[in-house]
């Protein structure tokens, strides 16, 4: 969950009794959050649009919060696939559009 100030708030769920635990806060901005799922062709991730966008992702059972180098704040994102951009994401800010991809640093070489 989002909210206005920046703040981003996740919980584990139970599944048989829908009961809520482990809350986490992160910052992740100091403006208003939008959050949006995408699927690349590994896994799941959410897009946290703000002031200082961020990718979140699971690893190993964990939340992992990736920061995107964008200075403009980021008002849409959108998953972009085609033949030439495949598994690409488009970001809008007030300046512009940004057409990118994600890059897994922790590929083995």
């Amino acid at each position: 969950m989002g909210l206005g100030d920046g703040q981003l708030y996740s919980f584990n769920v139970n599944a048989s009794t829908c009961a809520l635990s482990d809350r986490q806060k992160v910052a992740v901005g100091t403006q208003p959050i939008s959050l949006d799922s995408f699927s690349t062709q590994k896994s799941n991730h959410v897009f946290a649009s703000s002031d200082r966008p961020t990718i979140i992702h699971e690893s190993n059972g964990k939340l992992l919060f990736s920061n995107i180098n964008i200075k403009d704040v980021v008002n849409f994102m959108s998953p972009f696939n085609s033949e030439a951009f495949p598994n690409h994401i488009a970001i809008a800010s007030d300046s512009g559009l940004t057409i990118g991809t994600l890059v897994d640093s922790y590929r083995s070489r």
